[in-house]
This record gives structure tokens, C-alpha cells and sequence, in this order.
């Protein structure tokens, strides 16, 4: 039986410029070790419906490995860039909003039955930051800092003040915690 495993990223603990870290397809259903830079690569490649139907397959392993185990699990520092790989604020999250919203839903319903999955962070709070160069590299003695660690490209999966829409799918999910 021949199976198609695609490389979607192979950069070490950081994603190298323009990379991401290691992330497998197969056969195009199958989403494994999404590393940092994954979604946005796969993004690159694949249609919308194609990357939330691997997303929600990858919560759903996630999710059954830690029913398995009896341990609670928490989505951390997840992220999307913004659309059209952009990293400047005030461009289109429309995807990042699905993504986020995708997330969370996925949290809440679990949470609601009692499942493992409890919680999600996101990555990460740019806010006023904004990068100051073209190129949005960040360099040493840069004193505006965003979301982004300075190994990436700043702006890359940042929240900025100016995003309302991501902003309001926050809030959402933290009204919806708390009710």
C-alpha cells in the first residue's frame, strides 16, 4: 500500500525565515506534529476548507490522546497569519478569525461535555507594537516590540490593536468561558 506523506515544514525548534517548523501530511487528511509555521505553509498550499478540515482532525488526535492518558490539554500559543501573508496591522484576519474561531469552538464544546480539552492561548498580543522596518525584521536594539519573537518576521501572527474582528472573536470565547 503506497501512502503520500507531504513535508510541510523541517526547520529545527524555530521555523527558519520563511519556513516552519516540522509538520507532516498524508495523504492530504492526515495533519501530524503541527510545529510553529505549519498552518501558514499549508495555508500557502491548500485551500481554506482543506486546512480547517486538517486543523480540526489534529484537535480531535490531540484531544483523544488526551482522553486516553486522563490528562486535561490546552492549545498554546496557536496562530494564523494574516491574509495574504501580510504582516502589517489593519490587513484582512479573515482567515486568522476562522482559525481562532475554529479553536475555540473546539475548546468550548469540550469543555461544556467534560472532555480533556480545557483551554486555548493564543499567539500572541502585538497590540501598539508595530515593526519598525520594511522588511519587518526584527533588530537588536529595536525598541518596538509586537507579539512575535524576533527570530520571525514581525507581524507574523501578532493581535494588533487595530484587528477588531480577532479581537471580537476573543472576547467572545472569554464571555463564553465565563458563562
Amino acid at each position: 500500500m503506497e501512502v503520500r506523506l507531504t513535508v510541510i515544514g523541517s526547520s529545527p525548534a524555530w521555523p527558519n525565515p520563511g519556513g516552519a517548523c516540522s509538520g507532516y501530511l498524508v495523504e492530504d487528511r492526515l495533519l501530524l506534529d503541527c510545529g510553529p509555521g505549519v498552518l501558514a505553509k499549508l495555508r500557502e498550499r491548500e485551500p481554506w476548507p482543506t486546512v480547517e478540515r486538517n486543523s480540526q482532525s489534529y484537535i480531535m488526535q490531540q484531544v483523544a490522546i488526551a482522553r486516553r492518558l486522563k490528562k486535561p490539554l490546552l492549545i498554546e500559543e496557536f496562530g494564523f497569519p494574516r491574509d495574504g501573508g501580510s504582516f502589517d496591522p489593519g490587513t484582512l484576519t479573515t482567515f486568522k478569525d476562522r482559525f481562532y474561531q475554529l479553536v475555540y469552538s473546539a475548546v468550548l464544546d469540550s469543555v461544556r461535555s467534560g472532555g480533556p480539552l480545557q483551554g486555548g492561548n493564543f499567539w500572541g498580543w502585538g497590540g501598539e507594537g508595530r515593526s519598525q522596518h520594511q522588511d519587518h525584521h526584527f533588530v537588536r536594539g529595536d525598541t518596538s516590540y509586537v507579539g512575535d519573537p524576533p527570530h520571525e518576521p514581525q507581524g507574523w501572527y501578532s493581535v494588533f490593536d487595530v484587528d477588531a474582528s480577532t479581537q471580537a472573536v476573543i472576547r467572545n470565547y472569554a464571555s463564553a468561558v465565563k458563562a
